[in-house]
């Protein structure tokens, strides 16, 4: 195994995102890591066996990465004076040279994107054993490195006998993951070609190939329902206000988009739609479509932050590919944006969420992380009416909150979940989310019979992993649950 670590010594990696440049670009891409060696080599040691050992790494193929904890760090926007634009002139001391000091010159807003990191980063290859002499100049290398990406990311690194297991590897298919740019055979000649040796014909080099890096999928320790962790997260970036009540709309709006992308096969078109080819109800567990709300502090108001599309667990790399394939064929090419259309509820464009650190409420951990205690977001679609007796007020209410209490039990057995206790609301626990009857009647296909909407409150035997979607409108995004912290 060969395994190459990294430690911030001042708990903040500085780096700006290649296509956000006002995010941070986290984890950092193998190929950052190999040009800060590639760097660091040729600064200082510049010998032959440093050379053959870089040569050597960029063949190795995409490695492992551990990626520790990080929190979000201030990132205040500076002024900062622009270049000197006369430097190539003959100077003659006056008025006109003072005003190429930088206290006289204009300032123009930079920011210097980054993260607060919490422990030790590494790039693993998991079944390479190098050479002797390839491993003592990879070690000289990386005691020679200070940083990696802005000069302010002061690192110290070495060749590690003992990573951490790795959190991220690349993964050609699938859904999820982040796009990392991985050096490959001829990164070092490029590098060098680009540098020029430090002369006037120095220019930026190409960038390196994209690869994309998924969560690395452990042993499940935790019971979990129907949908698989691995999310694609979009973002609205323009068009109406929607807000939580709006979640039926825009995932059948989402669906209808989806559906009319080119090329879809009928697997993909049955996983989408949850229909067979006839119209019949697909027999398979089928996509989710949510809608994301703002909830769960002080100012929050239930506004639409971001969708998301989730597919069944132990669903295949095809059909996964299916879906993301109709994503793609939907996005603008030059934009990069999803334009939807959801009825009366209007109109909006959204891009998917790439960023580093997304809000709370975009992040798949804020849906999913395991616990015991869980809370509607947006109300449970109850898959069956009350009795006669029960909605004639034949029995006190206690009662007829115990038949609806028991149909969100049913819920979870349907998924495999153990059985919670449950108390019903129309009232959900969480700050911002709409009350239950603000949301849109859901009918019954065969009577048109109007469904029960009710927030619950879940507590469940031992801790169970989201997504956590229940009733009639799970698929919706109707049904939303999320875990609630220890109060």
């Amino acid at each position: 195994m060969l395994a190459i670590s990294w430690e911030y010594l001042t708990g903040r990696s500085v780096a700006s995102d290649p296509v956000e440049r006002d995010e941070p670009d986290w984890p950092p891409s193998p190929d950052r890591v190999f040009q800060a060696m590639v760097a660091a080599w040729a600064e200082t040691l510049a010998d032959p066996a440093g050379e053959s050992a870089l040569t050597w790494l960029e063949e190795q193929g995409p490695p492992d990465l551990v990626e520790p904890r990080i929190r979000a760090a201030a990132n205040p926007k500076v002024y900062v004076p622009v270049n000197d634009d006369e430097g190539k002139r003959a100077k003659e001391y006056g008025e006109g040279l003072v005003s190429l000091l930088p206290a006289r010159r204009v300032r123009k807003e930079r920011s210097f994107p980054a993260v607060q990191v919490d422990g030790v980063a590494s790039l693993v290859w998991p079944h390479l054993e190098p050479p002797a002499a390839i491993s003592d100049a990879l070690g000289r290398i990386c005691g020679e490195v200070t940083h990696i990406g802005h000069s302010r990311s002061f690192v110290r690194m070495w060749l590690d006998p003992e990573p951490r297991p790795a959190t991220l590897s690349p993964a050609e298919r699938g859904l999820g993951g982040r796009f990392l740019r991985v050096p490959c055979a001829g990164r070092l000649s490029s590098l060098r070609r680009a540098f020029a040796d430090g002369t006037a014909g120095w220019r930026r080099p190409a960038s390196a190939p994209w690869l994309r890096y998924a969560q690395i999928a452990r042993a499940p320790d935790a019971p979990r329902g129907s949908w698989d962790d691995r999310w694609i997260v979009l973002r609205f970036r323009r068009g109406s206000a929607f807000g939580a009540i709006h979640a039926d709309a825009l995932a059948r709006a989402m669906r209808g988009t989806l559906l009319g992308a080119t090329g879809l096969t009928a697997s993909a078109r049955e996983l989408i739609s949850g229909h067979e080819a006839g119209g019949e109800a697909s027999k398979h567990p089928h996509l989710a479509i949510l809608t994301l709300p703002d909830v769960g502090h002080g100012h929050a108001d239930g506004h639409a932050m971001g969708m998301a599309l989730l597919v069944p667990r132990g669903l295949s790399i095809e059909d996964e590919d299916g879906v993301f394939d109709a994503l793609l064929d939907r996005l603008d090419p030059e934009s990069g944006t999803l334009s939807l259309f959801a009825g009366r509820a209007g109109r909006a464009e959204l891009s998917l969420d790439e960023r580093t650190l997304p809000p709370v409420g975009l992040r798949p951990a804020t849906w999913s992380t395991p616990a015991e205690r869980w809370a509607t977001v947006t109300p449970i679609v109850l898959d069956r009416l009350p009795p006669d007796t029960l909605r004639r007020g034949g029995v006190s209410r206690p009662g007829l909150e115990g038949w609806m209490a028991e149909q969100v039990q049913l819920a979870c057995a349907r998924q495999g979940l153990p059985t919670p206790e449950v108390a019903v609301s129309g009232v959900s626990r969480w700050l911002g989310a709409p009350i239950a009857s603000e949301f849109p009647p859901s009918a019954r296909k065969p009577d048109g019979a109007r469904r029960w909407h009710v927030h619950a409150e879940l507590l469940f035997p031992m801790p169970v992993s989201g997504p956590l979607l229940l009733g009639a409108g799970r698929h919706r995004g109707v049904g939303l649950c999320r875990p609630l912290g220890e109060e």
